[in-house]
């Protein structure tokens, strides 16, 4: 009994022994491998030692500058522009070569090697101080030789804009565009300084080494414009000269409209201008030579006078623009400096005055009926105050009113003037009328008539009928 206990004792020990002698055991071989690791990187970088983006792990000085050198060999910097356009820089190109210096050195003399397990559970990443040179001439051949640096391959920047679209026939917002426009002197010197950091790739986009458009196509100022001039676009205005139509609408106004750089929109003075010099060209009769049918049955050319449509051009420019900021579709009446009876071939109508120098002898034809018609006495030629020529209207009618020139003050019952101070009146100091008396007892230009032949036309003429003075012998 006592042999038993003393063998199940035995064994019990034996049990407890053999986990640890395992584990002893176990240890030791580790230990070994641990040490023969630490052995072997003895001079030589630990495990996951990183320099400058190189894997340096379990290499010596020599074979870490191996890589290095190797890698500055084959170093390339991409710049990668705009539109997915790319261009290099090899190291062949620029010369490139790197100095280590003792950097390597002093990295493997801060690692133990018998911490090598440590470094596998740490980032080691280490940073070091290459001199990294290359040849400064051929490295500004290169950059002369870059497209993105080529100024004449440099698209400029345009601004987004308001612009008119045929198709739509409205005023639209352009997208801008941002062209390929470097800063020049900035881009070199992000590509000095990618290369001295030996960087693979510099993005001129996202280092912001472009020049830009300053106006978006979601400026508040182009919305503000477009908005007014669409507004301005759809106004239509109409003129009526007679039988004949001018029509403003967007066709016209979309070439007149400005923006500022506030965004502000008004009108280009110079063209509206120019539209009216052209309604003013076309429709004004003042002072033109009219072919005039006269109560002998002829025709005379009657040139001179101041008679007819004639556009006031500098006010009607300022009112046509007020008229579209309006915003409202109208029948527009022109501002005039002057209006006659009609638009047509025949602007003086059916109601004027006819006054023929050749036989001294009058008509006023009302409606186109005859009502009047009287000899006269007209300007005296020989001391220069012959009667002018030309087709006129008359500027108003005053009763007793007084004729004043240099040297007399006239009295007269009748005063109906057409051409400044010369004009229809009575002329009771005239002992007859008609024929040759003009030539030495005539007026000083003013049709001179019989008392009551003054009172009858006076009657019938009103301000605005036309006069029409010709010398004509049947």
């Amino acid at each position: 009994m006592v042999n038993n206990e003393k063998q199940t004792s035995a064994a019990f020990k034996t049990s407890i022994k053999m986990p640890a002698l395992i584990a002893a055991a176990v240890f030791a071989v580790l230990a070994v491998c641990y040490g023969g690791v630490a052995l072997f990187l003895n001079n030589k970088f630990c495990i996951g030692t990183v320099i400058n983006n190189i894997n340096c792990s379990a290499k010596t000085v020599e074979e870490a500058e191996g890589l290095i050198s190797q890698m500055a060999d084959n170093y390339a910097l991409t710049i990668e522009e705009r539109n997915d356009k790319t261009e290099t820089i090899s190291s062949d190109e620029i010369g490139l070569k790197i100095d280590v210096n003792d950097s390597l050195n002093k990295i493997l003399d801060s690692q133990k090697s018998y911490k090598w397990g440590i470094y596998l559970l740490k980032d080691n990443s280490n940073d070091a101080e290459f001199k990294i040179s290359y040849d400064e001439e051929k490295f500004n051949q290169k950059l002369n030789s870059l497209d993105c640096l080529n100024a004449q391959l440099m698209a400029a920047p345009v601004n987004a804009d308001v612009k008119y679209n045929e198709e739509s026939k409205s005023f639209e917002i352009t997208k801008e565009d941002n062209g390929t426009t470097v800063k020049s002197d900035e881009v070199k010197e992000a590509i000095k300084n990618s290369i001295e950091n030996f960087d693979n790739a510099l993005n001129l986009e996202k280092a912001e080494l472009y020049t830009n458009a300053e106006i978006k196509s979601d400026d508040e100022r182009l919305l503000r414009s477009k908005d007014a001039m669409n507004k301005y676009a759809l106004v239509t205005i109409t003129y009526n000269f007679g039988d004949k139509t001018e029509v403003v609408n967007h066709e016209k106004i979309k070439d007149w409209l400005i923006v500022d750089d506030k965004g502000e929109v008004s009108f280009d003075k110079e063209k509206v201008d120019d539209f009216v010099q052209y309604l003013a060209k076309t429709y004004n009769t003042f002072g033109k030579t009219r072919s005039f049918k006269t109560s002998y049955g002829s025709v005379v050319e009657v040139a001179g006078g101041d008679y007819g449509w004639w556009l006031n051009k500098a006010a009607e420019s300022d009112s046509l623009i007020a008229a579209i900021k309006e915003c409202k579709d109208i029948v527009k009446q022109p501002v005039y400096l002057q209006t006659a009876n009609n638009y047509s071939d025949n602007d003086i109508g059916n109601t004027y005055a006819e006054v023929n120098l050749g036989t001294q002898h009058m008509y006023f034809y009302k409606d186109g009926k005859k009502v009047f018609e009287s000899d006269f006495v007209s300007g005296r030629p020989s001391t220069n105050h012959a009667t002018p020529l030309g087709t006129y209207s008359v500027t108003y009618k005053e009763l007793d009113a007084t004729l004043r020139g240099a040297n007399y003050a006239t009295p007269v019952k009748y005063w109906m003037p057409f051409n400044y101070d010369v004009g229809f009146h009575d002329a009771p100091w005239q002992s007859a009328f008609g024929g040759k008396r003009y030539l030495t007892h005539g007026s000083h230009g003013c049709i001179n008539l019989p008392s009551e032949a003054a009172k009858t036309l006076y009657s019938y003429i009103s301000k605005g009928d036309a006069v029409v003075v010709y010398n004509y012998v049947p």
